[in-house]
């Protein structure tokens, strides 16, 4: 049983790629050249920051409300539909961007 969750930890971000296709078709390099890089760059730690609080070590060993602030910030990354119903896209991506940097400094800062 510790294998099956161990690998279903380790594909459940290739299990939600085919629904990051239909959400965000900048993924797939439709749309203006800015959509396409700054979408790209945010499915990409989207997929960082999901993998990250699944496993439960970034720098470090991470708490449980770290892992689950991670996660929602990699979810909202990857589906940015979810809050631009009130904000611009480009700002719906970059606030769990900034979370997640700011989480990526704290992290390093205590660990060194």
């Amino acid at each position: 049983m510790p294998t099956a969750v161990e690998s279903v930890k380790l594909a459940f971000v290739g299990f939600i790629i085919p629904f990051v296709f239909i959400y965000t078709p900048q993924v797939l390099m439709v749309g203006s050249t800015g959509e396409i890089l700054i979408t790209v760059l945010a499915a990409f730690i989207g997929v960082l920051a999901i993998s990250v609080s699944l496993q439960g070590v970034f720098l470090s060993r991470i708490s449980s409300i770290l892992r689950i602030l991670i996660f929602c910030v990699g979810i909202i990354l990857l589906f940015p539909s979810l809050i631009s119903g009130r904000l611009t896209r480009v700002s719906s991506m970059l606030i769990p961007l900034i979370v997640f940097i700011i989480i990526f400094i704290f992290q390093k800062k205590n660990k060194g």
